[in-house]
């Protein structure tokens, strides 16, 4: 295992890298950006794995400006072929295996710049748990615990889950007299009512293929819009940052974002083609592995993994219980981090405090 190292500071008085530093790796074809901020007395490092594949880690800033970073220092990495990446898009540079190989030396390398005293944590949030559980199970771990928040480690929970948002929530609407929001159709069938929906989701569980796979995901919109209005708040996030702010006073480019998540997209997040590493897997089997400190943060009504991945993410690691903890958050869907910034931002100060 072969990289090179570039550190680069940036202290631009009107952007988001101000009293911070952009730092770079280059593997493997991909030079992947780490935005690091906060307090750099700090002896603590939390490191940003964010979801997609092919997302960013910039919407991450304002989770953790507020609170996190006046106590830690916070690395925000872009992934290869993700947010502010650049490099070549060969599907052969786009495997998990490789994705891991490159945590591990982003890990690497902060503690090289930063001191090898420094503690590493890391939060991975949706795809970012998922390829987290592959890094702790198939490379080196180097960190010192970490968060996870509303990710998947097995295609078939996640997808029982999905099941079950569906039906009980469809169920739910029909008790209340609420009808569908609109006619769907989708892979041939039409979907009127909520009874047709409840009915399907019966008779397909478990998903075992793409195209019911396709059907399940073009139902959720059918009880998502009630859910979210009858049970999630509005983000308490003391601090938001501007899309004006994120896009042209930082180092996070638009149009490299896009273009990024596009091209990852029909790579290896495309299940219609079934191209996609994110659709029909199961890491259950290594997670045995699994022994350091880790916090399960999960928002409860998240229409995209629900609570029982995390209650069987919690039961299938080897960390000791006291060194392990699942919580959920009440009053969020896929992102508490955003959602009950407050308390999640409480919960991390706390878990870190404990472990570090």
């Amino acid at each position: 295992m072969t990289a090179s190292l570039l550190f680069t500071a940036c202290n631009k008085e009107n952007d988001l890298t101000k009293s911070g530093e952009m730092l770079f790796l280059k593997h493997k074809g991909a030079s992947m950006p780490v935005l690091v901020r906060g307090n750099f007395d700090s002896d603590v490092i939390l490191l940003i794995v964010h979801g997609g594949a092919g997302g960013s880690s910039a919407a991450h800033i304002e989770d953790f400006k507020s609170f996190i970073e006046p106590k830690y220092m916070v690395a925000y990495w872009d992934q290869r072929h993700a947010g502010a990446s650049q490099g070549n898009f060969n599907k052969e540079d786009l495997t998990i295996d490789l994705m891991a190989e490159d945590m591990l030396l982003v890990i690497r390398m902060l503690k090289h710049k930063y001191g090898f005293n420094k503690k590493v944590f890391a939060f991975g949030h949706s795809w970012g748990v998922q390829l987290s559980t592959y890094y702790l199970i198939n490379q080196p771990n180097e960190l010192q615990g970490i968060i996870l928040s509303n990710g998947a480690h097995s295609s078939e929970h996640e997808y029982s889950a999905k099941l079950d948002y569906v039906k009980n929530y469809a169920t739910e609407m029909i008790n209340k007299g609420i009808p569908i929001p609109k006619t769907i159709k989708t892979q041939g069938l039409t979907f009127e009512n909520l009874q047709q929906v409840v009915d399907w989701c019966n008779a397909s569980d478990p998903i075992e293929d793409y195209n019911e796979l396709t059907i399940l995901y073009d139902l959720v919109p059918a009880v998502k819009g009630y859910v979210d209005e009858t049970y999630v708040q509005s983000p308490d996030i003391p601090s938001q940052i501007s899309d004006s702010e994120l896009w042209f006073q930082s180092p996070y480019n638009p149009i490299t974002a896009l273009i990024n998540l596009n091209r990852t997209h029909n790579l290896i997040n495309n299940f219609e083609n079934q191209t996609s590493i994110q659709e029909f897997y199961d890491f259950t089997p290594g997670m045995h592995k699994i022994t350091l400190p880790v916090a399960l943060y999960w928002g409860r009504y998240d229409d995209i993994i629900g609570p029982e991945v995390a209650q069987d993410y919690y039961q299938v690691i080897s960390t000791p219980t006291e060194k392990k903890e699942l919580i959920f958050f009440e009053k969020s869907n896929h992102s508490p981090q955003y959602t009950e910034n407050v308390w999640f931002s409480q919960k991390v100060i706390g878990f870190i405090e404990e472990f570090k």
